[in-house]
């Protein structure tokens, strides 16, 4: 349980700093918003499928940290 912990949040800490990053190369924010939660999604999907149930820390890292900070950082 604590090692998951750790992981969902250093993967959030990394996912919400990848998104601050490709907000301020971004010149409209409005699709860049659409583009980051659009892209988080389909990783989250695509992470959920190819990693089996035995990677249980990297799938917490991935999915609920990483793609999870992306997705819902708030700007």
């Amino acid at each position: 349980m604590l090692k998951t912990l750790i992981c969902v949040m250093l993967g959030g800490a990394l996912g919400a700093t990848l998104r601050l990053l490709c907000m301020f190369e971004s010149l409209n924010a409005m699709l860049n918003i659409l583009a980051i939660n659009a892209l988080g999604s389909i990783l989250i999907g695509y992470a959920s499928l190819a990693l089996s149930h035995e990677q249980k820390l990297l799938k917490a890292f991935l999915t609920k940290g990483v793609c999870g900070g992306f997705t819902t950082f708030s700007t």
